[in-house]
């Protein structure tokens, strides 16, 4: 592994420099929001590439390619994998099978940036891959500016339609069908502007710890998250999860108040409960016996303008698995499903008006970006 000497690149003007390129990607941390949010890293041109097209009765089994080439991986998985990897799941909306299931790339190099160092430097499989990577981020090729609403036209789904699938939901779980789930209302927009001012705009009004950007030549996947999916150290390590639920508005003079009043309401807590129970059976298939554990429960968390209820659920992952079979165990996480899981997932295919596909849904709905790298 090379590592370049500091280079003083803010990541929005790196974006600037690699956004023409091949299969760009960003990765976008915010420290200010969250002592999580401290690393950004960015990439373009790989190396390789990982896509999975619908009719996959395994498509997870493709992600063993990721180990086998240790690399820096970037890419997402839609939700509609986890449809195609359990035949009990019944679809019952068309799905677009123009956008693969998942895509992964292999980049050869990256740029990392510390937002607490204010600095940056290169990643690399060796020399000559830092100094190509380095000649496209001392090329700026655009000059791309945040959109403006003007760019955008919405249209929202029947606010009446989403309420009765709400009646419909808490009907089921008044009949013990399921306990929580989880609705999308699904926002369509026509837009103007490049992704990627899209993307800029979404990172002024929302800074998260997570911020995920990939450009292909026929779509774009981009969002914003606090949340934790999971994090892993690798066979026989930590794997952990920070399941987010329960959420209110965050008061700028009294912190503490709203804090208290999120963590004592008992509709939040039980709901919160509820997922890192989720969280917890889903560890347990992947975890050495007896390791699996809850620290810091209910935990609040400030972000700009919310504070959400947070938890981490953790265990040490069995010596025999891969990022194949964790995935596989944990997608989709619980936060955008419900409980019990699989029941949860069949009603949002029943009462939501179309498939959570990538074209579809809003981001935090239908999709994972991931960062897997063998550093």
């Amino acid at each position: 592994m090379f590592e370049s000497a500091a280079i003083v690149l803010e990541p929005a003007q790196a974006a600037l420099s690699l956004n023409s390129q091949k299969c760009f990607a960003w990765l976008d941390a915010n420290l200010n929001a969250h002592p999580q949010g401290r690393y950004s890293y960015l990439a373009a041109e790989p190396e390789d590439i990982l896509c999975v097209g619908h009719g996959q009765a395994k498509p997870f089994d493709a992600l063993r390619d990721i180990q086998r080439h240790p690399g820096f991986w970037i890419g997402y998985i839609n939700y509609d994998a986890a449809f195609e990897a359990d035949a009990t799941l019944r679809a019952v909306h068309a799905r677009d099978e123009r956008l693969p299931l998942l895509f992964f790339a292999r980049y050869p190099a990256l740029y990392c940036f510390d937002h607490h160092q204010k600095q940056g430097w290169i990643l690399a499989q060796d020399k000559q891959a830092a100094q190509r990577f380095e000649a496209l981020l001392n090329n700026p090729t655009s000059t791309i500016t945040p959109c403006t609403i003007a760019d955008i036209q919405v249209d929202v789904d029947s606010k009446e339609a989403h309420t009765a699938a709400i009646e419909q939901a808490l009907e089921h779980i008044r009949q013990g069908n399921i306990y929580q789930a989880n609705l999308a209302r699904r926002w369509r927009c026509q837009f103007k502007a490049k992704p990627l001012s899209l993307f800029l705009r979404m990172r002024e009004q929302s800074p998260v710890p997570y911020g995920f950007f990939l450009a292909q030549q026929n779509f774009a996947v981009l969002g914003r998250s606090m949340e934790c999916f999971f994090d892993w150290q690798g066979p026989g390590k930590r794997l952990f999860s920070k399941p987010i639920k329960g959420t209110i508005k965050e008061s700028t003079d009294a912190n503490l108040r709203s804090h208290t009043q999120l963590y004592d309401d008992p509709k939040e807590r039980a709901e919160h409960t509820m997922i890192v129970d989720l969280m917890r059976n889903d560890l347990s298939k992947v975890a050495q016996p007896r390791s699996v554990k809850v620290t810091e429960p209910y935990a609040i968390e400030a972000y700009t303008g919310l504070s959400h209820m947070v938890s981490t659920v953790e265990c040490i992952s069995r010596d025999d698995l891969g990022i194949c079979e964790i995935m596989q165990s944990l997608f989709p996480p619980g936060s955008v499903t419900g409980t019990p899981k699989h029941r949860a997932m069949q009603l949002i295919e029943e009462l939501e008006p179309a498939s959570r596909a990538l074209s579809q849904a809003p981001p935090a709905s239908f999709s994972l970006m991931a960062a897997l790298s063998s550093r």
